[in-house]
């Protein structure tokens, strides 16, 4: 009876302090929110970027609809009947839809991998100038056909994809706002504008139902304009992706690049050997959703030749990636006996290379604390029993050396090693606020609780449940 008095009580405890923490931890997320909202940015204005996205938006609305009235015209005189005006209908909303498809499926992103954004943006505006020089030349129906084609498969596939890539390097709060309104909004008027000049042009007789092939003229005026504007849309996507690395604005969790264009490619690639290491080490940490292949032998370079921050930030990206950083880059880096071999050493333990490690032994008296921690922690999961290496352990976990033990306890939680009761005891009524966690903070107990329920340490049952009443009842006041 008295047990389960006794386990109840500790539930109870337990689901107090993970409440409490919980609420402590939301109610400091729910403040930098609400700052977040109430500090409206003042950097929302329409940037030349934007205005470009704008411009191409309006000129791809106008064209496909004058287009659109210039192909039914067409047909509605090429097939007076109205079974043979479905039939022919139906017939060419088939084609387009395949060849749409087909289009989506191998050659955009043939394209964008070739030969950038570029390619992409001036593909559409580039075909619609021919077609509109070939319906003005010869004003027949396979004319407007070809044109009408081009507009709507090339629209629905090689357009959508490149315009959804212009807005990846902004803001999510510029996205929200613009994106809606330019893709919507504008798009919309500049439709309704062109529907207009149509009914104006063709009312007034300025362009005779005989000659509707002069509206092309239009037709070339936006089209030309488009492709002049897609070479600054290009500068401009290039130079808000390499700002938004340089001010580290981008959302990692919400960005998504396009591994098929290769302008967003090189700008990554552009940042990885950069000069400053801030930018280098926010660019591998976009990397960490992306495949790695692009940027295989950038990533090797810096390995070699980066500092000890940016090949530690390598080498946790690519922990167990083999073909980016190969075994023998691990054990090159151990080689050299720097900050970056003690977790280089942890990597090869777990790859499995760990006894290919020259005269690992001798690295026991290394200076670097760092270094001397890794190899302890891997030599004792490599030989559980070496007595020689669990007497170095113990010495260093009773001894006074804080900062030895810390180092020390951070690899070995990936180890085998045996924590005995006592010793967690210590740690977690040490005084000293430095020594493992911060025992009276959120971090502490979020972490404590964690580590009861985790299989990071070996510990029993006993030592589970002291921790849990030491860091329930180190809960700041007036959060229970």
């Amino acid at each position: 009876m008295k047990n389960n008095n006794k386990s109840e009580s500790l539930k109870e405890k337990l689901k107090q302090a993970l409440t409490s923490t919980a609420r402590v931890i939301s109610d400091d997320l729910g403040s930098k929110e609400s700052l977040e909202k109430t500090a409206k940015p003042k950097n929302l204005k329409l940037t030349p970027y934007l205005k470009h996205i704008t411009l191409m938006v309006a000129c791809s609305a106008f064209i496909s609809r004058v287009i659109d009235y210039q192909f039914k015209v067409m047909a509605a005189n090429a097939f007076p009947l109205q079974n043979e005006l479905v039939s022919f209908f139906g017939s060419y909303y088939m084609l387009t839809g395949a060849a749409t498809l087909l289009m989506q499926a191998l050659i955009t992103g043939l394209i964008l991998t070739r030969f950038g954004i570029l390619a992409g943006l001036i593909f559409l505006p580039i075909t619609l100038v021919f077609g509109s020089i070939g319906f003005l030349i010869f004003g027949s129906m396979i004319a407007i056909f070809v044109l009408k084609f081009s507009d709507q498969v090339f629209k629905f596939s090689m357009y959508n994809a490149i315009k959804e890539i212009l807005w990846l390097p902004l803001t999510t709060i510029k996205k929200n706002r613009y994106k809606p309104f330019i893709d919507g909004t504008i798009k919309s008027i500049v439709e309704g504008v062109a529907g207009l000049t149509i009914f104006f042009l063709v009312s007034f007789k300025l362009i005779p139902d005989t000659k509707i092939y002069l509206l092309s003229l239009l037709v070339l005026f936006f089209a030309a304009y488009w492709f002049w504007n897609s070479f600054r849309l290009k500068r401009g996507y290039l130079s808000e992706i390499v700002k938004s690395i340089e001010n580290r604005q981008l959302n990692l969790d919400d960005v998504k690049f396009d591994l098929n264009d290769l302008s967003t490619v090189n700008a990554l690639k552009s940042s990885l050997e950069d000069k400053d290491d801030f930018k280098k080490l926010f660019a591998i940490d976009l990397l960490w959703t992306l495949p790695l292949k692009p940027w295989k032998k950038t990533i090797q370079d810096q390995f070699v030749k980066g500092s000890n921050e940016v090949k530690r930030g390598i080498l946790e990206l690519c922990w167990s990636k083999n073909e980016i950083i190969t075994d023998k880059m691990i054990l090159d880096q151990i080689q050299l006996r720097e900050e970056i071999s003690a977790y280089a050493i942890s990597c090869a333990n777990d790859r499995k290379i760990s006894d290919q490690i020259e005269s690992i032994e001798s690295y026991m008296n290394h200076d670097n604390l760092i270094l001397r921690s890794s190899v302890l922690a891997t030599m004792i999961n490599d030989e559980p029993n070496n007595f020689k290496t669990l007497e170095v352990i113990s010495e260093i976990l009773k001894g006074d050396e804080e900062k030895e033990i810390i180092a020390l306890l951070q690899f070995l939680k990936k180890s085998n090693f045996d924590i005995q009761e006592d010793l967690v005891q210590q740690y977690l009524r040490s005084k000293t606020i430095h020594l493992f966690f911060f025992r009276t903070s959120k971090v502490f107990i979020l972490g404590m609780l964690f580590f009861i329920f985790s299989n990071d340490f070996n510990i029993t049952k006993k030592s589970k449940y002291t921790i849990i009443c030491i860091t329930t009842s180190y809960i700041p006041k007036g959060h229970l």
